[in-house]
């Protein structure tokens, strides 16, 4: 799929947590929502000078963008659906899983339970009860030394 509208070079691609819209940066001083799904731009900002960086925060619907004169913006998507955040789940040297959830503070990885019936589905953190879209795959966390400063 290509995303067209944008009239000049660009410069920043984001994607939502749940990676179902794409925030997008550019010269032709706009930055805009996308659909991934239908490819159907979903808002259009207009910017006093070329959009520089794009990134979107969160699980909630926040957009960071900074442009060419140095100011970064901090912005609320408002009326615009989001799903709930993909996340990829881990497996630690003791074979279970465990998973961030990017709505809890402090301790952020939460062991999942049942993790084969989850993966790939939603699941709701036992924490903070805010649910979270699990990858149908895992990550295999080695945790071996791969660098260190020599003393």
């Amino acid at each position: 799929m290509v995303l067209q509208g944008h009239h000049g070079s660009v410069n920043a691609v984001a994607l939502t947590a749940e990676g179902r819209k794409a925030v997008s940066g550019s010269w032709d001083d706009t930055l805009r929502v996308w659909d991934l799904a239908t490819g159907e731009e979903l808002a259009r900002l207009y910017w006093a000078g070329n959009v520089e960086a794009c990134a979107c925060a969160g699980g909630a619907a926040r957009i960071v963008a900074g442009d060419s004169s140095g100011l970064v913006y901090v912005l609320a998507l408002e009326n615009v659906a989001l799903g709930p955040p993909v996340e990829t789940a881990w497996s630690p040297p003791d074979g279970s899983l465990a998973v961030r959830c990017p709505f809890c503070e402090g301790h952020p990885f939460r062991q999942i339970r049942e993790a084969e019936q989850a993966l790939g589905h939603d699941w709701p953190c036992p924490v903070c009860t805010n649910v979270l879209h699990l990858n149908p795959f895992t990550i295999a966390a080695d945790w071996h030394t791969i660098a260190c400063e020599e003393e």
